[in-house]
C-alpha cells in the first residue's frame, strides 16, 4: 500500500483559514483537474465513489505540487450499465447530490460531490448550511447556494 504523508484535503482548506495561507486558481485548477480526472477513471471502470469529500482525498507528500489520491471506497459501488439508477441514501450531508436525497440517482452523484469541493477551494466554506441534517438536505434540495462576500483561495 502505498504511503501518503501529505494529509487530507479537508485539513489543506479548513484548518489553514486562520493562518489566511491563499492558493492560486492555478493551484486550484491544479487540485480539481486531478479529482475530475480520478473520477473519470473511476467511473470509466465502472466505479461510482458515493462519498467523494475533502477527507477523502488526500496528497501523497507535503510538497505544494502534490498529486491527490481519493481514498474510502466503503460506500462506492460497481455498475455495470451507464443507465443503472442506485436508490440508497448515502453519503455526507454537505457533499450529498439532491438526487441522492429524492433516492434515485447514478454515478452522476459524484460530479455534484466534486463542485461542492471546488465551491471549497475558492470560498473555504460550504455551500449549503443548516443548524443540522435536515436544514443542510432542505438548502441542497432548494439548490439554495450561500455566496460569501469574497472567494478567499484558501488552502
Amino acid at each position: 500500500m502505498e504511503e501518503c504523508t501529505g494529509g487530507s484535503l479537508f485539513d489543506r482548506i479548513f484548518k489553514n483559514l486562520d493562518n489566511k495561507n491563499i492558493i492560486s486558481e492555478k493551484s486550484i485548477f491544479r487540485i480539481f483537474k486531478q479529482i475530475m480526472d480520478a473520477l473519470n477513471h473511476c467511473h470509466s471502470q465502472g466505479i461510482c465513489h458515493r462519498d467523494l469529500k475533502p477527507e477523502n482525498i488526500i496528497f501523497l507528500n507535503k510538497e505544494e505540487n502534490s498529486p491527490i489520491k481519493i481514498i474510502d471506497f466503503g460506500l462506492g459501488i460497481i455498475f455495470q450499465n451507464n443507465n443503472l439508477k442506485f436508490n440508497k441514501k448515502v453519503g455526507s450531508p454537505q457533499y450529498v447530490a439532491p438526487e441522492v436525497l429524492d433516492g434515485e440517482y447514478d454515478y452522476k452523484c459524484d460530479i455534484w460531490s466534486a463542485g461542492v469541493i471546488l465551491y471549497n477551494l475558492f470560498s473555504g466554506t460550504q455551500p449549503f448550511e443548516g443548524k443540522n441534517e435536515e436544514e443542510i438536505f432542505n438548502s441542497i434540495k432548494s439548490k439554495k447556494i450561500y455566496f460569501p462576500n469574497k472567494s478567499k483561495n484558501i488552502i
